[in-house]
């Protein structure tokens, strides 16, 4: 595995999660992987669509998956759920994301870590083919605890399983 996406999955102007993402990207990128780092600001359709709907709209993130050895999401719990946005992105591909490795990095402002996200994203990932990795990294009470050396510990686990993943 050469290649990772790093997702930052919220618009959100002001969001912690972004702060989750920068921690994550550079781990990743000091471990000797290239680094695409997607923010889904960027790809901001509005309405699910399709490559085959909307081939313009849809083309640069099919390039992006296309280009990707595994994918983390650093994605934020909103009311026990991911992003909408995230799932107008994910739901404009469909074949393209069949036997891609992924992780998945919760971030909350609760105790809880955003464990309830994870479990909505594990079964969308799924269905659409991703290959999950099992453990998540998980950030709670991001607003006054970033803890950097918990989340690289555990970003190390999701990373060899992602690469376990791939054989």
């Amino acid at each position: 595995m050469n290649t990772i996406t790093i997702i930052l999955s919220t618009a959100r102007d002001n969001n912690f999660t972004s702060r989750i993402a920068d921690i994550v990207r550079a781990h990743v990128a000091g471990k000797g992987f290239d680094v695409q780092f997607v923010d889904i600001k960027d790809f901001l359709f509005g309405k699910t669509m399709t490559l085959a709907d909307n081939p313009k709209e849809v083309a640069l993130w099919a390039e992006i998956v296309a280009k990707s050895d595994g994918v983390i999401f650093v994605a934020p719990e909103y009311n026990h759920t991911y992003p909408g946005e995230l799932k107008i992105l994910l739901d404009s591909l469909t074949q393209e994301y069949a036997g891609k490795p992924a992780g998945i990095v919760s971030v909350s402002a609760g105790d809880y870590a955003g464990v309830r996200m994870v479990d909505a994203l594990k079964i969308l990932l799924h269905t659409l083919g991703f290959r999950l990795a099992n453990r998540s990294v998980n950030v709670g009470n991001v607003q006054t605890d970033i803890n950097e050396g918990r989340i690289t510990k555990h970003l190390n686990t999701v990373l060899e399983e992602m690469k376990d993943l791939q054989k």
